[in-house]
């Protein structure tokens, strides 16, 4: 389910002139270099990295950003990669960055900021043509230049520095949350102060659940003023991916409805911050995952209880200390207040799927009217219809030929000689001329040769690798509906879905011999993630003309022999570990000059 879909009475006039007010706020930030405009920012703002790795291609990008004036240079911009070892969890990783903001700022101004804390480590396999970059650095098809997660995270939580008391706010870099702000709130209580909105009560049981103290004054004080869109209450409980029965039997349902109040982020306090990081002193190095909602939210309110702590249905990974270090947390948050701001004119937007993605950006009319969302951003036209040079061929042509895709950041030789059917995401690319995409792809970051076709439901993106210090392309190629997560046994391992086959039909139809190609090493699970199927080439080019002749051959479109590699193969893993972040920047710089 579409989880913006659920609350119904969302007004989106309503959102759209309270975004339209924050993109202004935005763009007078840009302007300066310090805090002498108008406008209250965030005094620090926190990236969580999954890894060194990843936080430094993080760090690149960020610097880049920071380069070009694209984010506000008045904040203080760190970013902390989760400790090695086990993995664990946005509540591990909240107290890690909270210990490594007690080491890197002093302490008298910690104790006057207002931090925001962006959770973005995780490496996106539902989504993987993000995972290079990282979710908090996806496009996004508006501003000028195109707008990418970060500064949308930027933008939308923009009102709250002025309504907050020292302390950090914790959200997730991969939902989008649209809202209005007409009504008496603020995040100045002691304690947790949280985020909620209405959605369906099927929708709540994946999520947490709000139970307000008194849910009838609740009721009343929304009745009073209708043009009030904001609210705050007291919690006395918050459920945890919880049955329908049980958000009934709690007094979570609001009355009349088949809703409840969903979370999404949260605030607290400088003294909380504190208490967080004894704990995390006392307690490190974690060996378990810690869920910064599930475990920190549960715990707190007065009718808060620790049974949750020995539930591990929803754990990823069950470890020996997992339910200690739970009831460890549960001892020092409860009794902690917990409060919460509904925003009854709000909507969750969340891209963490190729599903979500490809129905917000060319299903949904949500983003298109709020934020202003448009077919085309940052593309230039590159027209050989005429061999006169002039103005007007320089321009873009008066028949557009793409209003039903997304078309971001990328350059179309002879666009008249260029189709692309409905409902696909092209995001920095450089197609020639008399290439045919076909509905329902998303393409990345490649250079796609003329008159290639590419097949319905394609999913290719190109990485910039190096290995031994020489600079490779590789190219992967997927359905959108493949599952980088879906694994087989070692002797299934040819049973596994890839690209509308099966892995053993697809081996043999590419002239593949052996499965130990594909898996030269043995591994506790066979997945797509770690399928080495792509050959490594010296430029992009080469690298998507290999991956499209290759599903050509897969859909039985192409009957040629596909091009040779002076490389290796690698899998979605081995781009990873080997990608080079640099160069994909340079590659988007190199694009950006087409184009302007």
């Amino acid at each position: 389910m579409v989880e913006s879909d659920a609350n119904l009475s969302v007004d989106c006039k309503l959102l759209q002139d309270a975004t339209l007010k924050k993109f202004k706020q935005y763009k007078t930030l840009l302007q300066g270099d310090d805090k002498s405009n108008d406008v209250p920012f965030w005094d620090i703002v926190v990236i969580t990295g999954g890894d060194e790795e990843q936080a430094r291609s993080y760090e690149l990008q960020l610097n880049e950003k920071l380069s070009n004036k694209e984010i506000p240079l008045c904040t203080k911009y760190y970013v902390f990669a989760d400790p090695k070892g086990p993995k664990i969890g946005n509540g591990g990783a909240t107290l890690h960055a909270l210990e490594q903001l007690e080491q890197k700022v002093p302490e008298d101004y910690l104790n006057n900021a207002k931090i925001l804390l962006l959770h973005a480590g995780g490496y996106s396999q539902r989504l993987p043509h993000v995972s290079v970059i990282g979710k908090i650095f996806m496009a996004l098809p508006f501003g000028n230049p195109m707008y990418q997660m970060l500064e949308m995270l930027l933008v939308m939580y923009i009102d709250f520095p002025a309504k907050m008391n020292p302390g950090v706010f914790v959200t997730a870099s991969d939902i989008i949350f649209l809202f209005d702000t007409n009504g008496d709130w603020s995040f100045t209580g002691a304690g947790f102060t949280a985020i909620g909105l209405p959605e369906s009560v099927e929708i709540g049981t994946t999520h947490g659940v709000y139970v307000p103290t008194d849910m009838n004054a609740l009721r009343s004080e929304c009745k009073k003023d209708p043009a009030k869109t904001v609210f705050m209450c007291e919690v006395k409980q918050f459920l945890h991916k919880v049955t329908p029965e049980i958000m009934e039997s709690n007094g979570a349902v609001i009355p009349g409805t088949k809703q409840v109040y969903v979370d999404n982020s949260y605030y607290f306090d400088r003294a909380t911050a504190k208490r967080l990081n004894e704990f995390y002193l006392k307690h490190k190095p974690l060996t378990c995952e810690i869920d910064a909602y599930g475990d920190f939210l549960q715990a707190l309110g007065p009718d808060a209880n620790s049974e949750y702590t020995t539930n591990t249905v929803n754990v990823t990974e069950e470890t020996a200390d997992l339910v200690h270090i739970r009831k460890l947390v549960f001892d020092l948050l409860k009794g902690t207040n917990l409060k919460v701001i509904l925003f009854h004119q709000g909507i969750f937007i969340h891209t963490g799927t190729t599903k979500e993605y490809l129905y917000h950006y060319c299903h949904s009319d949500v983003m298109k009217q709020t934020c202003g969302s448009q077919n085309e951003v940052m593309v230039k036209y590159m027209h050989a219809i005429e061999q006169q040079v002039s103005e007007d061929n320089l321009k873009k042509p008066k028949r557009s030929l793409f209003t039903d895709c997304y078309l971001m950041h990328s350059v179309v030789e002879d666009p008249e000689s260029v189709t692309m059917l409905k409902d696909s995401v092209i995001e920095f690319c450089h197609i020639e001329s008399g290439v045919a995409v076909q509905e329902n792809c998303i393409l990345s970051n490649l250079h796609i040769p003329a008159n290639s076709t590419i097949p319905a439901s394609s999913y290719l993106h190109t990485v910039a690798v190096t290995v031994s210090d020489e600079l490779k392309y590789a190219t992967f190629a997927f359905d959108i509906y493949d599952s980088m997560k879906a694994s087989v046994p070692f002797e299934r391992r040819s049973d596994l879905p890839w690209y509308g086959t099966t892995m053993g039909q697809a081996l043999q139809s590419l002239h593949i011999d052996s499965l130990s190609e594909v898996w030269p090493s043995p591994c506790d699970k066979y997945t797509l993630w770690n399928a080495k199927l792509f050959p490594t080439f010296s430029s992009r080019k080469d690298s998507a003309n290999y991956a499209i002749k290759m599903i050509g051959v897969l859909r039985g479109a192409y009957q040629g022999a596909l091009p040779k590699s002076n490389g290796f193969k690698v899998a979605l893993c081995d781009m990873l570990k080997h990608k080079s972040v640099k160069q994909l920047l340079d590659d988007h710089k190199h694009l950006k000059l087409l184009i302007h």
